[in-house]
């Protein structure tokens, strides 16, 4: 059995959340020093850290996260290196055989600026005809380390061109230390009725 990486953003209060948003909040129900358990209720975004877009997200009628296939999101896939670059486009993608796979993982400096736990508008995106082409390869899911794929203040571009294709979003993956490659990926959303959620977002060594 292959080693296993935790590509998860750890949910704890103050976590960056995209501008807009609300914050995520723990309120303490119980407490083992005054009831003898601990309870906590949670207050959150469905995008709050590592989560994973359905396409109901930005397409009318489209499937939410509990109709997601399991088949989608378990299986082979690849990690593609893109770092300091600003955005990848199509040029990025042509660089790299896509032939063999339907899932990628996008690996960029993001993942630094996570570990930063501040937002930053200057981010590595994905351009329009990148997220095109994914389509006319045949990708079934894409992942990518921040919390979306747009450009900032975009009209959000690549998330309607990939979930009007059905495509699955994983965004606010962690990608430090994990090489470029071949693994198998889990990422294991709640099995919930909305368009989107946080998730646990393994990978495995092949």
């Amino acid at each position: 059995m292959g080693k296993l990486f935790d590509i998860t953003l750890t949910l704890k209060e103050y976590i960056t959340v995209y501008p807009g948003d609300p914050s995520f909040n723990i309120k303490y129900l119980a407490t083992m020093n005054k009831d003898g358990y601990e309870l906590t209720g949670l207050n959150l975004c469905s995008h709050t850290g590592t989560h994973i877009d359905a396409p109901a997200h930005f397409i009318r009628d489209g499937a939410m996260v509990d109709e997601l296939s399991l088949d989608i999101l378990i299986g082979k896939v690849l990690v593609s290196d893109f770092t300091n670059i600003d955005f990848i486009d199509l040029k990025c993608l042509k660089s790299i055989d896509l032939d063999k796979y339907k899932r990628i993982l996008f690996k960029t400096s993001n993942s630094k600026i996570l570990e930063k736990n501040i937002f930053s508008e200057n981010y590595t995106y994905i351009a329009p005809e990148a997220a095109q082409y994914l389509v006319e390869k045949g990708i079934r899911l894409i992942g990518f380390d921040y919390y979306t794929i747009d450009k900032y203040n975009s009209d959000n571009p690549c998330h309607k061109i990939l979930l009007g294709n059905n495509i699955v979003i994983v965004e606010g993956i962690n990608l430090n230390g994990i090489k470029a490659g071949e693994y198998e990926l889990i990422a294991l959303p709640l099995k919930i009725k909305t368009e989107g959620s946080p998730a646990r977002v393994i990978l495995r060594q092949i």
